[in-house]
């Protein structure tokens, strides 16, 4: 698993459902019973949300309708927005006058679902009343039932609704990166509460992986000769572009770090130069510079010769590292590059040392470790945060606004349209946050320093991270 990702050569074992499946590379190591480890890293097919927009049969009887529409009762095809989920469930969001509705369906065929209007609120009760035929991966289902609204009046309801039917076994193709040794090899899956793969190494070595239903990784695996546990986290980087990170946890023999997950960041500040970040019991979090000796698709060396001359390799496993302090070279961090496919700016890389030189790392990971349980579950914390949890800029797409280039008012999603990428706050002089732009720059400065002095083009973009997975975010 050298080189860019296996996702690029892997094919979907849904042929005929490749958009809702994305291959998810996990890289970490495997720790035996016998405190041996080594490099470990996967990658997988894992079901992914489907957003999409299909006319759908609804009947409503009771609601305000037009006089062609017989009865007082809706009987049509409405556009629907759809999110078919990545656990198997199916929510619909519709409109209709000035009434929103949405409903929802699990995997176990049960339903659930709310109205509004300005009129009233209330729910929808249905049930599966007609099973529809299976195209492919989907299938219309027809819900029956009624609605209920606040002030206790009610009345028949039915929805025919499009839902994704994913196999719940089968089999895959896996890629496997075990010490140094690549493997394609056959998986049988299966698609519950969890997701689970389960495979053979060629040397009578049996695995077992999950992935829960929060994308956190799990797996062991039992020998003749021994047995243990796989630790990984999701790959954050880009498909493709140049290296501009390596990012790792300590190996797990090492004392104390290997207990803690102590993370490893490396980031490449400029041509020849790369920088280490460490945690740090003092005030100010740490960091060494290294110059870049040599480098290649696959392996990075540098040298550090202010602590009597450190080498530190890296690769698409491992960090080796060489110094006073080791045994020889020996592999201090599992990990991997993270690839970018477009440059940063010379003010990021400003703010983001700004950033890691000013936390104090290490005092408020082990104050968030005890709160939370232990260093285990902080690291699945680090891992949702740092690598899966969506990130969101919430924007109103109606809102009129002045236009940025001339005097004249248009819709902010025209604007989007018109335009070639996403614009600062200081640059459009409007948004739904402070528009008191000295005191947003007060603010930038006491967080990054001088990054972005007279930089007001390149000053960040403001949004919000999704930390439940909330579909409606």
């Amino acid at each position: 698993m050298q080189g860019y990702p296996p996702s690029e050569r892997m094919a979907s074992p849904f042929p005929d459902h490749s958009e809702g499946m994305r291959a998810s590379t996990y890289r970490g190591y495997w720790l035996n019973n016998q405190n041996s480890c080594g490099d470990f890293a996967v990658t997988l097919f894992l079901p992914q949300d489907v957003i999409k927009v299909v006319p759908t049969n609804i009947v409503n009887k009771g609601w305000e309708c037009p006089a062609e529409l017989v009865g007082n009762t809706i009987a049509a095809s409405l556009p629907v927005s759809y999110r078919h989920t990545k656990l198997g469930s199916t929510e619909a969001l519709f409109h209709w006058k000035d009434v929103i509705g949405y409903v929802t369906v699990d995997s176990n065929d049960k339903f659930a679902g709310e109205f509004k209007s300005q009129r009233d609120s209330g729910t929808y009760k249905a049930t599966l009343t007609v099973k529809g035929l299976l195209h492919g991966y989907y299938r219309k289902d027809l819900f029956s039932g009624t609605w209920l609204n606040k002030a206790g009046e009610s009345n028949e309801f039915s929805i025919e609704l499009e839902r994704r039917i994913i196999p719940s076994t089968g089999t895959a193709t896996v890629e496997v990166a075990n010490c140094g040794r690549d493997f394609s090899l056959e998986a049988k899956y299966t698609l519950g509460e969890t997701l689970q793969y389960m495979f053979s190494f060629p040397f009578n070595c049996d695995v077992v992986l999950n992935i829960d239903r929060g994308g956190n990784f799990g797996g062991t695996f039992t020998s003749r000769s021994d047995h243990g546990k796989y630790i990984a986290e999701a790959l954050a980087s880009a498909p493709t572009g140049g290296q501009v990170a390596w990012f790792g946890r300590a190996t797990p023999m090492r004392k104390p770090d290997g207990a803690t997950g102590k993370c490893a960041r490396f980031f490449k500040m400029g041509p020849g130069h790369w920088r280490e970040y460490v945690e740090s019991s003092v005030a100010q979090a740490g960091f060494f510079d290294f110059r870049e000796t040599s480098a290649g698709r696959n392996m990075i060396n540098l040298f550090d010769d202010s602590r009597g001359g450190v080498t530190v390799r890296l690769t698409n496993t491992c960090a080796y590292v060489t110094a006073s302090f080791t045994q020889g070279e020996e592999p201090y961090y599992f990990g991997s590059f993270v690839q970018q496919d477009g440059p940063m700016e010379a003010c990021q890389m400003v703010a983001l040392d700004c950033t890691a030189c000013q936390n104090v790392e290490d005092v408020s990971r082990s104050n968030l470790a005890r709160r939370m349980g232990g260093y285990n579950k902080l690291q699945l914390l680090e891992d949702w945060v740092g690598n899966r949890a969506p990130i969101m800029i919430h924007v109103s797409f109606d809102k009129i606004i002045k236009h940025p280039k001339a005097a004249t008012e248009l819709a902010i999603i025209d604007c989007f349209l018109e335009d070639d990428r996403y614009r600062t706050i200081f640059e459009t002089s409007t948004g739904g946050g402070c528009l008191n732009l000295e005191a947003r720059r007060s603010w930038e400065t006491r967080m990054w320093g001088d990054a972005y002095h007279a930089n007001d083009k390149n000053r960040p973009k403001y949004g919000c991270l999704n930390m439940a997975d909330d579909p409606t975010g």
